[in-house]
């Protein structure tokens, strides 16, 4: 099946598209940065969750379930939950809690002051 190709048309942007076009990506990039550093000050709690995570998978060793009978459980691909796993994404609280459902244990979460 043969494709039609378009042909680009390039013109010349007048002064007030250009200051719009500057405008509108100096604001996409200030979106961005609040972003990062949201996501930054999330990071101390995403490493303690990829820490249960990492305690829900040795448990699953001990109990000597399969990967990929969990990741069945979970109604996940086996390659998603290998990622996670490993370590690779940002889990959530709520994706933990149904992970440690799905290997039988039970996770906790206690607040406390900081000493």
């Amino acid at each position: 099946m043969a494709r039609k190709m378009r042909k680009r048309v390039s013109t010349k942007l007048t002064a007030e598209q250009a200051e719009h076009f500057r405008r509108s990506r100096a604001e996409a990039e200030a979106e961005r940065d609040t972003t990062r550093a949201e996501s930054r000050a999330r990071a101390g709690l995403a490493v303690r969750l990829s820490e249960v995570v990492q305690a829900i998978r040795a448990e699953r060793l001990r109990m000597k379930l399969s990967a990929s009978f969990v990741a069945e459980r979970l109604q996940m691909d086996t390659g998603n939950y290998a990622r996670l796993e490993g370590g690779q994404g940002n889990p959530t609280l709520e994706t933990v809690t149904r992970l440690a459902e799905a290997v039988g244990v039970e996770v906790s979460v206690r607040v406390k002051p900081k000493v």
